[in-house]
């Protein structure tokens, strides 16, 4: 595992705790408990953890002020699962990843030996969407200056006019609406974001000595925005990145001129180097979401790499960290890959592990490198007997760890369990 960027490493750091929704603050309060076993295991009484518990907000609310305060003073978060907005409210989740600008989110999953890395675009297209509910007076404003400036877009919109829907209800015999309801979201990508994520991404790469980056794009849905975003990345690589061998051969041609022997040469020559870049398909890359092994690290936009992640997790999605950071201010979110879990809030069932995780690799990028290890190591104990295995014998030790396994291993208990593993 490469090392982290930072230039201080702080021994009294400053860790501002949104608990969230649902299991929330169960989970984080298990997370605050292992980390602090953690931190005494290793640096004794010359490190510590200050915890900054703020308010969460509620799920159709902005974040309150003095959680913005806290975030933008820190710049270090761990944070619960939050519930997801009702129609026209805001999502806690994008106004706190804009507040401190994170643009690069990483998960990493094991196979086996191996560990494998998502890196998504955190700032722009599905992560940070510009949206209109229906009826509201933004919505038909912007529809009119689609229909104006962009009529080759407005054509693209099925039932964007009352023209149009009253034709639709017409033929098919229905009465007319009163209103014309159209909710609008535009997904916006930038040369400046698709670069920053690209460079922070490759830089982490050849770091970690990483043999291939992947590049997920879904060319079926937006086929334009995945073409700037697959291009942008091969010039960053080209351009920055003289150890990173591109292997596209459309790129190459256009590239380097080159006929198409020549460029399947260069590829050729691309799969002895020390890191390469390719290109998949959203469909292609889950079709091989069954064999981790065909994966190193991915670089994908928000939605297509959550997609991914999710199929490449399976079951073990309840027990993977993400984390959302911004490499060139230091700004970093621990959070989990799972949901709010509701009808498990008070149970005592709830599993702590992502939030732990979560927790763990938010020290890791404040220079506290030992900790994933020793956290890692714990869980295993836990999870006796022996090393948690691999994705798909890892099911019944996640099971038990969440309290539906042979070990009824539940929330606080496993919690205690891993306090334990780590006094040993």
């Amino acid at each position: 595992m490469s090392e982290p960027s930072r230039a201080a490493v702080p021994d009294h750091p400053v860790v501002v705790v949104l608990e969230g929704d649902g299991i929330g603050p169960e989970v984080l309060a298990s997370a605050r408990q292992v980390l602090d076993a953690a931190t005494g295991r290793l640096y004794r009484k010359q490190r510590t953890i200050d915890w900054r518990l703020v308010p969460s907000g509620s799920a159709n609310s902005l974040l309150p002020d003095e959680t913005v305060a806290a975030l933008r003073e820190h710049r270090t978060a761990l944070r619960g699962p939050f519930a997801a907005p009702d129609e026209g409210g805001q999502s806690r989740a994008l106004e706190l990843g804009g507040l401190l600008d994170v643009f690069v989110g990483e998960i990493r999953l094991r196979d086996d030996a191996r560990e494998i890395v998502l890196l998504l675009e955190a700032s722009e297209g599905s992560a940070a969407p510009a949206e209109a509910a229906p009826v509201e007076p933004e919505t038909d404003a912007l529809l009119r200056l689609v229909r104006r400036e962009v009529p080759s877009v407005a054509t693209a919109i099925r039932f964007g006019t009352r023209e149009r829907v009253e034709s639709y209800l017409r033929a098919v015999g229905r009465p007319e609406p009163a209103l014309v309801e159209t909710g609008l979201g535009v997904e916006l990508i930038s040369r400046e974001g698709t670069e920053r994520f690209i460079g922070a991404s490759l830089a982490l790469a050849e770091r970690e000595q990483r043999r291939r980056v992947t590049l997920v794009v879904d060319p079926s849905a937006t086929p334009h925005a995945a073409e700037f975003f697959a291009d942008t990345a091969y010039r960053v690589a080209s351009e920055r990145f003289p150890g990173v061998a591109v292997t596209h051969p459309d790129f190459m041609r256009a590239t380097v001129r080159a006929s198409e022997a020549v460029a399947a040469a260069l590829r050729d020559r691309a799969l002895e180097a020390g890191l390469w870049i390719e290109q998949r398909s959203l469909a292609e890359a889950c079709e091989l979401a069954d064999r981790r092994g065909s994966f190193d690290v991915v670089c994908a936009p928000w939605a297509e790499g959550l997609l991914l992640a999710h199929l490449l997790a399976g079951e073990d999605a309840a027990t993977t960290a993400v984390v959302r950071s911004n490499p060139e201010t230091g700004a970093v979110i621990g959070e989990t890959l799972h949901g709010t879990a509701a009808a498990l809030k008070g149970k005592d069932r709830a599993n702590p592990t992502a939030a732990i995780r979560a927790g763990a690799r938010v020290l890791w990028t404040l220079g506290w490198t030992e900790m994933p290890a020793a956290i890692e190591a714990a869980i295993n104990q836990a999870l006796a007997p022996g090393t948690l295995p691999s994705k798909r014998k890892s099911s019944a030790d996640a099971k038990a760890a969440a309290g539906t396994g042979p070990a009824k291993l539940q929330g606080s208990a496993f919690t205690q369990a891993v306090i334990a593993a780590l006094a040993r």
